[in-house]
């Protein structure tokens, strides 16, 4: 009976060791997969990003990705949508969520970052559709939309 025992006691030794091992592999493959998948999906992160937040930006992304992807809502008319200068990505993408526009605040704000285009707003008034998606809508800031001007050519 001791032997039996003492058998026992050695397999419960290697099960911290064996669940630490599970772990790290699952770690090590969202590591390594998740970040390729946001690749796939949305195109090379920003050269700005650091590897932590390359791996956090990219869980967030593949973890929202419907919201990217899906528009707000295809029977909306199209809405003016002002930026003005000096306002945060945050500020536009709650704003943008506030007035139905896009999906997701968070989502929308994490693909601009992942992007780069974060430091490429431009201020202005745009013309937005809640049938585009949320990466069409993110493309757009980079292209204000063009505003009449009136002025008179003296002859």
């Amino acid at each position: 009976m001791p032997i039996l025992k003492k058998k026992m006691k050695n397999h419960r030794s290697c099960l911290p060791w064996l669940l630490f091992i599970l772990a790290a592999l699952g770690l090590a493959t969202i590591a390594v997969f998740i970040p390729l998948a946001a690749e796939q999906a949305f195109g090379a992160p920003s050269t700005h990003l650091s590897p932590w937040q390359h791996l956090i930006y990219s869980l967030g992304l593949v973890w929202n990705a419907e919201d990217l992807v899906q528009p707000r809502d295809l029977a909306a008319t199209e809405q003016l949508f002002t930026i003005t200068p000096g306002e945060s990505v945050s500020s536009i993408s709650n704003r943008l969520e506030g007035d139905n526009l896009i999906r997701s605040a968070d989502a929308f704000r994490i693909y601009l970052i992942w992007s780069g285009m974060d430091t490429l707003v431009q201020p202005g008034t745009y013309r937005i559709n809640p049938a585009q998606t949320g990466r069409d809508i993110a493309d757009m800031p980079v292209f204000p939309a063009q505003t009449p001007v009136t002025f008179n050519i003296l002859p």
